[in-house]
């Protein structure tokens, strides 16, 4: 195709988009809330897949003891669990321990550090088994010392928890996102048949000159282009600029699990990927209506 064609394309998709700005806006906008809730999920389920990650990978089973429990007793403790079946190992933290971990997850926050000392923190024991069918004796165990024993951490109801959050997440968001999906496609396929019909005096012109189908689609399938990436792009920007403007409180809250992406090339990516389908949608909405029409 010549350069003139094209040149004549953009300047007719121009014509088209100035001439009735606000269905223009109308199809962007719902462009924009799709993926506004796509970038929005992608983010909650990367957090999510961390925060499960980083869960799985901890000590099953966490007992948090009282202050009056003294070394002999946490012994006694740790030498009965060791001998319960399928204990993979029982690891004690002490008070000082604590406080080092406690230090090395706020080190970037020195607000959080002044007023915490050795004594204010308890001390622990971290369980580990071979199956997670073996927590639930563990988990029974140490409640018979509740005279030691000030809190027990089940692991596995977290875990369990977070895939569940995870799942519906993944879910309802894609359902939500689905649901936009289509509802874009519809919009600017009944935008761009409108604006079709505007012109048919003009289509009629150019199929009596001989112009080829894909010639008189061009401007619309570009139009619902525009649509897609400026959709896109608008979303993408919004989300990524409140995670921005939110990042260290979100970091701080979350720390030591990273539940935002770090990697710069992911992101880079992630936003050309939504791009991509943005344009693909337009272009596939645009199409569906110009194809209609042009079969007649």
């Amino acid at each position: 195709m010549s350069k003139k064609l094209k040149g004549g394309w953009l300047e007719t998709t121009w014509h088209h988009l100035r001439r009735s700005p606000f269905q223009s806006l109308a199809a962007i906008l719902v462009m924009w809330l799709n993926f506004l809730a796509a970038t929005t999920l992608l983010v909650l389920i990367f957090g999510l897949s961390n925060l499960l990650n980083y869960f799985e990978g901890r000590p099953e089973v966490t007992a948090f003891l009282k202050d009056q429990a003294d070394q002999e007793a946490v012994d006694q403790i740790r030498n009965q669990l060791s001998q319960l079946e399928g204990i993979k190992e029982v690891r004690y933290i002490s008070k000082e321990e604590a406080l080092k971990i406690y230090q090395e997850q706020n080190k970037d926050n020195p607000l959080l550090l002044e007023m915490v000392t050795a004594d204010i923190l308890p001390a622990s024991l971290e369980i580990s088994a071979v199956s997670p069918e073996y927590l639930t004796q563990v988990a029974e165990f140490l409640h018979q010392k509740s005279d030691l024993i000030e809190e027990v951490v089940f692991q596995r109801d977290v875990v369990e928890r977070l895939s569940f959050w995870t799942r519906m997440i993944k879910a309802g968001g894609l359902a939500i996102v689905a649901f936009f999906s289509f509802v874009a496609l519809v919009v600017i396929m009944v935008i761009v048949g409108m604006k079709i019909a505007m012109h048919r005096s003009e289509i009629a012109i150019l199929r009596l000159l001989g112009a080829s189908n894909f010639y008189i689609q061009a401007p619309f399938l570009l139009e619902g282009i525009i649509y897609g990436l400026i959709g896109s792009l608008l979303g993408i920007a919004v989300v990524g600029g409140l995670v921005f403007y939110w990042r260290p409180q979100i970091e701080a809250f979350f720390a030591p699990v990273v539940v935002l992406p770090q990697n710069n090339q992911l992101f880079l990516i992630t936003i050309l990927a939504e791009l991509a389908v943005g344009a693909f949608l337009g272009l596939l909405a645009a199409w569906a209506a110009s194809y209609r029409y042009l079969r007649r």
